[in-house]
């Protein structure tokens, strides 16, 4: 199965949904900054191997395609290929190339500094 990803962002849509406790499995990726959105918003993040996969609140349209920043150069670029590659093929592949240039955008949007790792973790990722 692969894996989801877990953000503050969608921890801050469970809590406007007043959901206070999250059952998650082990194909869930928690975000270190939704680790902290949760402990600040009082969600209770609760490991279960036998929970169902995670359906998150509804986004606006723009940031369930693409949760990561518009203002950089290279995501509308990026957004169009991705688009392009996934209308209407939810198996759709994306490359290492394009998938890095994603997540280095949403860090940049968050103001996280990217791990040393990146490429590995990105790596695995599709790999999984």
């Amino acid at each position: 199965m692969a894996k989801q990803f877990l953000t503050a962002q969608d921890i801050e849509l469970y809590c406007a949904e007043d959901v206070k406790e999250l059952p998650i499995n082990n194909d869930v990726v928690i975000t270190d900054l939704a680790r902290e959105r949760a402990r600040e918003l009082g969600v209770r993040i609760l490991p279960d191997p036998t929970a169902a996969a995670l359906v998150p609140p509804e986004r606006a349209e723009t940031d369930r395609q693409f949760p990561y920043s518009t203002s950089s150069p290279t995501s509308a670029s990026t957004r169009a290929n991705l688009t392009s590659r996934s209308a209407g093929n939810t198996g759709a592949q994306v490359s290492q190339g394009e998938l890095k240039t994603a997540v280095l955008a949403a860090l940049r949007h968050e103001g996280v500094e990217p791990p040393r790792n990146l490429d590995e973790i990105i790596k695995r990722v599709l790999e999984a």
